[in-house]
């Protein structure tokens, strides 16, 4: 055998052995690919493509900073492998280094403009950094380089809607939709979008192509029957929360929803069974207590209504700690003409206690915040 045979030969077996540790890796044999690497690299230590897999395995034993040695290892000896320094950039993340993350980020970006999940990773980054306009830019860049990148148009999209920049956001959903008609979710983002823009014939198309791509989908059916009880179709609205139910038993708003959409259709005894069998603390908390007070109203049942209401209002802290005079309400005498407290208790909650989740993006970006400020503190 001639030496450039040889050499042939052991380059083809070295592919295979790099082949076989990736293989074991996405697998989830970290033992094998782990031995794999360490091998390849006790034969070879300057084999760039064994340190990025071993790296790779640190990092799926929560090891950040062995994975990240062999990372900047792997960059040492072949600068222009961007793999290895978007690696590196989540591990620095980890351990809590976001400007040099973000540094590599940027070097990555420029070696490789094309490189989709590093504009994805530093978006992500400035976003929790406070940056969003910066975020956005980001992925806007991206996307210029990458038209067809579904990950990346979802992602501007999401920044855009949460910019305020809703028709720019809906372009970029239906954008996403003509690349990948099978894919559920644009079809389910441009239906919430829609849906809270008041364009519910729209919304409901957009959702239904979602609930039809995703049938095992809870927060697509949920979505679906909102728009449906805002059409008024009660019944229909019934069927998506039920579903939205059966795939996720614990899901208290899309409970909530059912039952009030079953109270629209006349069923109020069956709405106030639906929400008896919630657990205690569920049954407890204002959002079921103010639904079942609703329920009490319409059935004509004033003095019921009124103490689920006044209930609402005194099993929630916050809302008597923001609204005191609430509190004064609730606690007052109950009036002889029980159907006019019914309803003024029920005007004054109306809009002061969300349904439960919905504040939930409000507090998510108060704690990024708070993590954010807390990094800016130890760097400083």
């Amino acid at each position: 055998m001639s030496d450039r045979q040889f050499a042939r030969e052991s380059q083809a077996l070295l592919r295979q052995r790099v082949k076989d540790g990736m293989a074991a890796l996405k697998d989830g044999d970290l033992d094998t690919s782990q031995e794999i690497f360490t091998d390849l690299l006790e034969a070879q230590p300057d084999l760039a493509i064994a340190h990025l897999g071993l790296g790779r395995v640190f990092a799926k034993l929560n090891d950040p900073h062995r994975a990240l040695e062999h990372f900047q290892e792997a960059q040492a000896l072949k600068p222009d492998l961007v793999p290895a320094q978007i690696l590196s950039a989540g591990m620095l993340g980890k351990m809590g280094e976001t400007e040099e993350a973000m540094t590599e980020l940027e070097t990555a970006i420029a070696l490789d403009p094309s490189a989709s999940a590093a504009y994805l990773r530093l978006a992500r980054m400035l976003k929790e950094a406070g940056k969003s306009s910066e975020a956005l830019e980001a992925l806007r860049e991206g996307v210029l380089h990458n038209p067809q990148d579904v990950r990346l148009r979802m992602s501007l999209a999401s920044a855009l809607a949460q910019s305020g920049a809703t028709d720019e956001a809906v372009r970029e959903l239906t954008r996403v939709s003509d690349i990948k008609p099978d894919l559920w979710m644009p079809h389910y983002q441009l239906g919430r979008i829609l849906m809270r823009q008041g364009e519910m014939d729209a919304a409901r198309e957009a959702l239904d192509k979602a609930a039809s791509l995703a049938p095992d989908r809870a927060p697509v059916h949920q979505a679906l029957g909102q728009v449906q009880a805002a059409l008024d179709e009660p019944a229909q609205a019934v069927r998506s929360f039920e579903r939205a139910i059966a795939i996720k038993p614990n899901n208290l708003r899309a409970t909530l929803r059912a039952a009030q959409a079953r109270s629209q259709t006349g069923r109020h005894g069956d709405a106030l069974d639906m929400l008896m069998k919630l657990g205690p603390k569920a049954r407890r908390s204002g959002f079921v207590q103010k639904a079942m007070g609703d329920i009490y109203l319409a059935m004509g049942r004033p003095g019921d209504a009124s103490e689920c209401y006044r209930a609402a209002i005194l099993n929630s802290p916050k809302l008597q700690e923001t609204h005191p005079e609430l509190t004064t309400l609730a606690e007052a005498e109950v009036p002889a003409d029980a159907t006019s407290h019914a309803a003024a208790l029920k005007a004054a909650i109306a809009e002061k206690l969300p349904a439960p989740g919905e504040d939930g993006g409000a507090r998510r970006g108060a704690i990024r915040a708070r993590l954010a400020a807390r990094r800016e503190a130890a760097a400083g």
